[in-house]
C-alpha cells in the first residue's frame, strides 16, 4: 500500500563530516525520511531521464504525462493534472515507489562479508 501524503524511509542519516550513520541513544541507525509523493517523483525522473526504464510512446500514456503539472506553495510542492484524470500517472508513482523499496531492501539485506586481516600458518 502507498500512502502519498505519508513519509517514506528513503536512506540513513549520515554525519556531513565523517560520512558515518547517524544513531538514536539506544544505538539504533536513523533513516532519512522524504514525502512519498515526492519521493515518487524524484525515482520516475531517475527512471525516465536516467535510462533505466524505456518509455512507452502510446499516445495515452504521453498526454498522460504532458498533462501533469507540479505547484510550488512555500516549502511544499503540490501535483495534479489539468483535466483531473491522473491515474495512469499515479500507477506509475506506485511503482517507481515500488521499485525503489525492491531495491533499498535488497541493499539492506545483502549479507556483508567479513573481513580478512591475514592468515597465520603453523607450517614450519
Amino acid at each position: 500500500e502507498v500512502k502519498f501524503n505519508a513519509m517514506i524511509e528513503v536512506g540513513i542519516l549520515e554525519d556531513e563530516v565523517t560520512g558515518k550513520p547517524i544513531r538514536d541513544n539506544s544505538g539504533n541507525v536513523l533513516m532519512k525520511e522524504e514525502r512519498t509523493i515526492d519521493w515518487a517523483m524524484t525515482r520516475l525522473e531517475k527512471l525516465f531521464y536516467g535510462e533505466e526504464m524505456e518509455i512507452p510512446t502510446q499516445e495515452k500514456f504521453i498526454s498522460s504525462f504532458s498533462d501533469f503539472i507540479v505547484k510550488q506553495t512555500g516549502m511544499r510542492r503540490t501535483y495534479g493534472t489539468l483535466t483531473g484524470d491522473d491515474h495512469l500517472h499515479q500507477s506509475m508513482q506506485v511503482f517507481a515507489i515500488a521499485q525503489f523499496l525492491n531495491e533499498f531492501r535488497q541493499q539492506v539485506a545483502k549479507p556483508r562479508k567479513k573481513r580478512c586481516f591475514g592468515t597465520f600458518s603453523n607450517e614450519e
